[in-house]
């Protein structure tokens, strides 16, 4: 069935100079690969195409996936301006093009008589986002890795693409987004910007996203975010990823009026104190993650307004103390991880006002010292202590304790 239908597929390629490919051309030989749905095409203008046909029982269709490629690695080609292709069969549909290492026009076209859902460019030499694509309606998804696309306007999405729901662009050297640039996506789901060069986010850099669900800034090189940036970014839960960047230090009013944050990605970002009343606002959020940071000392009013968060990650810092009070806000907290700290003397009034705790993990932390406390609810010390001996732990805390000299105190 592929072959025959790999007949009726018809795809060519014009450069940027003016010889023109011959449209007529079919794919010409194609060879089986070792994969059953796979096979390879030769091209014009020293490319090949990789084609994989899969069978859609429930629609009774077959989707069409094009992969796009150098024929010879050593063989470059002149700069794509235009991707053609013949029409389907009508049991056939488009599933993606995605071109690899082969350099393209600014001006790159796709194909107009068939609707593509997906497209994914890697390592095209683009250095400007190809906005004639954007001009299309039937894009759902598209992907833009390993470019030199440094900067990005509003004149980057000229029309409004009323079908996009995910914009990924990772890679790319991005090192600045002009005001108002993605207000054209008032529809779009997912954006995620990850391994680029920015390095401050302005608060009028992602206006307009309504409806994100989730943006993803991981590994960058932010150093600072305006107040108000993430101010009213969307009107349904979302997601936020700013790990693996270079905050050091969050500025009070970071997040403010993003009350429908559900989640909160702080790994890896050189932190080393929470400013107080810093997550104030973020009244919903579910998890907060600060794993792998330089945190040392943990103080009352730090978590103030998370008093629904269930899950709090603080594994991998330097944390040493943990005031008295510094959880009397969590209240809801179900799952606390606490693990490979510096955390040699553990009180367990520290956790006093976490009745709901239910996972508490201080794996990898030099403990010498327990001390009972004076006014730990006894449903906690269960928790930590379920056995009667006291000797045995819960899932999460330090087995080595068992093996190591450990001295229980009571009393404040």
């Amino acid at each position: 069935m592929v072959k025959f239908l790999l007949i009726s597929v018809l795809i060519f390629v014009s450069a940027c100079s003016t010889t023109a490919i011959d449209p007529g051309n079919p794919f010409g030989s194609c060879n089986t690969t070792d994969k059953e749905d796979y096979v390879v095409c030769k091209m014009a203008a020293n490319l090949n195409v990789l084609v994989r046909n899969t069978q859609d029982d429930l629609f009774n269709i077959s989707r069409i996936d094009l992969t796009v490629y150098p024929a010879d690695n050593s063989t470059t080609t002149p700069p794509i301006e235009r991707f053609s292709m013949g029409a389907l069969p009508k049991s056939a549909r488009l599933g993606s093009v995605s071109v690899h290492h082969v350099e393209l026009h600014r001006d790159f076209h796709l194909p107009r008589n068939e609707r593509i859902p997906v497209v994914n460019l890697f390592d095209n030499n683009l250095t400007a986002f190809p906005t004639n694509i954007t001009s299309r309606d039937d894009l759902f998804f598209i992907l833009i890795t390993n470019q030199k696309i440094r900067a990005l306007s509003p004149n980057s999405f000229t029309a409004i693409m009323a079908n996009l729901n995910t914009l990924s662009l990772e890679d790319i050297q991005l090192e600045e987004i002009e005001p108002n640039t993605f207000t054209q996506l008032s529809n779009l789901n997912h954006l995620r910007l990850r391994k680029n060069y920015l390095n401050v986010l302005h608060s009028d850099m992602f206006t307009g996203l309504k409806h994100l669900q989730l943006l993803d800034l991981t590994n960058n090189q932010i150093r600072a975010i305006e107040p108000g940036t993430f101010a009213n970014i969307s009107d349904t839960w979302w997601s936020l990823y700013l790990g693996g960047n270079q905050l050091k230090v969050i500025e009070p009013n970071t997040f403010t009026q993003v009350s429908k944050l559900h989640y909160l990605g702080l790994k890896s970002t050189q932190l080393t104190t929470i400013e107080p009343n810093t997550f104030m606002e973020l009244s919903y959020l579910g998890v907060l993650d600060m794993e792998k940071n330089y945190l040392k000392v943990l103080s009352p009013h730090m978590f103030a307004g998370l008093d629904q968060l269930p899950e709090l990650r603080l594994g991998y810092n330097q944390i040493h103390t943990i005031e008295k009070g510094t959880f009397m806000q969590l209240s809801g907290l179900e799952y606390l991880d606490l693990e490979r700290n510096n955390l040699t003397v553990l009180h367990l009034d520290m956790f006093a006002g976490l009745d709901r705790l239910e996972n508490l993990r201080l794996e990898d932390n030099p403990i010498d010292t327990i001390n009972l406390g004076s006014s730990v609810s006894f449903s906690l010390l269960q928790k930590v202590f379920p056995d009667v001996d006291m000797l045995s732990v819960l899932s999460g805390f330090p087995k080595e304790l068992n093996e190591r000299k450990v001295t229980y105190v009571t009393g404040n």
